[in-house]
């Protein structure tokens, strides 16, 4: 997992901002938007990266929306999804996510 908010994440039909990345795994992501989602839909899911990784502006995926909730006293909502469609070189660039937030907390102590 890692965790990171400098990832803005739009809906790839809609091209409608969803929010900023919260979590992110090989097997789906977290983000904290200003809207409420459905639970059960599919989203196409496109996560503009702050810089090229491995050739790629940003990650495409297909994901379920299995929660949104939001805090009391928040004015935002966190949402969990779960990926069900991914490309290969999409999970090798999350994989270098993951890895670069993991060095950068071994570093930061």
């Amino acid at each position: 997992h890692c965790r990171s908010s400098s990832f803005s994440v739009i809906d790839g039909t809609t091209h409608e901002p969803l929010g900023q990345l919260v979590d992110i795994s090989t097997e789906g992501m977290r983000i904290i938007g200003d809207e409420e989602l459905r639970l059960g839909n599919s989203f196409t899911l496109v996560v503009a990266l702050p810089h090229e990784i491995n050739g790629c502006k940003h990650i495409n995926v297909e994901a379920w929306c299995r929660w949104c909730n939001k805090p009391e006293k928040s004015t935002h909502y966190y949402a969990g999804f779960k990926f069900h469609t991914i490309s290969e070189k999409d999970l090798e660039v999350i994989d270098y996510i993951i890895q670069s937030c993991k060095n950068k907390k071994v570093t930061s102590k």
